[in-house]
């Protein structure tokens, strides 16, 4: 596919990425633009639930939250993925970058 496609699917699985190619292939419309080809596709993915939000780092997502407040939805967020025994911790979020947790989490 092009370099705009593979940045609209870059995060994508391999099978969500096979499906959104198939999908572009099949149903591109060449009275639109690319990019309007991709977002219509992307839409309808997302209608089918074939396109949703990924996870951070877990097999079965988060869960719900008890809070709509995302500082404090991100406090959850740590501490369901730490041990809240924990003193103090550093997680890794890419190769240069890391999250240094002192004493409190907050």
């Amino acid at each position: 596919m092009s370099a705009l496609s593979d940045d609209y699917t870059k995060k994508f699985s391999s099978e969500k990425k096979a499906i959104f190619n198939k999908r572009f292939s099949d149903d591109y419309d060449p009275n639109m633009s690319e990019r309007s080809n991709i977002i219509r596709i992307l839409e309808e993915m997302r209608e089918l639930k074939l396109a949703e939000g990924g996870r951070i780092g877990l097999k079965d997502g988060l869960g719900s939250f008890t809070t709509n407040d995302p500082t404090e939805a991100f406090k959850e967020v740590i501490n369901r993925i730490i041990n809240k025994n924990v003193k103090g911790t550093t997680l890794p979020i890419s190769d240069n970058i890391s999250l240094n947790l002192g004493p409190k989490r907050d």
